[in-house]
């Protein structure tokens, strides 16, 4: 079985170093300091979950997500914060552009929790989505 895969966008490298370490056991890691390369990444891969850092001197965070949802709307966002950027991040959030978000710094367990939930989510959308797309079948969620 194919590991999921995940990309992590942030402009310290050591971050990306220190993300894809925790990562490459259970998933398939790309990183990049450049939005750019990891829209051409998510164009040619089916990736499940991208994680971006929200200051970085070309764009921000929430801009890159909302490129990312644009390109690929089944791939789960994630934003990492370590600022106080609150009305950017409740912006984004109520927008539906990110899945969560995470404060830097942020603890290893729960960062993990998150992504691998997220990774869940991703599949199991992957799973039924390409026969809602394609009008073989109808699906109808109830809550009661």
């Amino acid at each position: 079985m194919q590991k999921p895969k995940i990309a992590f966008i942030d402009d310290e490298p050591r971050i990306l170093r220190s993300l894809k370490m925790h990562f490459r056991q259970s998933h398939d890691v790309f990183t990049t300091t450049d939005a750019a390369e990891l829209m051409a990444y998510v164009s040619r891969h089916d990736v499940q979950v991208v994680i971006s850092d929200q200051r970085m001197p070309d764009k921000q965070g929430t801009e890159v997500l909302r490129d990312i949802k644009e390109k690929s709307p089944n791939t789960i966002r994630i934003l990492l914060t370590g600022y106080a950027d609150l009305n950017a991040v409740i912006d984004s959030v109520n927008e539906g552009e990110i899945y969560r978000y995470i404060t830097k710094p942020w603890q290893n367990d729960e960062l993990k929790d998150v992504i691998n939930k997220a990774t869940e989510i991703a599949q199991q959308t992957q799973d039924i989505a390409p026969s809602v797309f394609w009008g073989h079948s109808t699906v109808s969620l109830c809550i009661q």
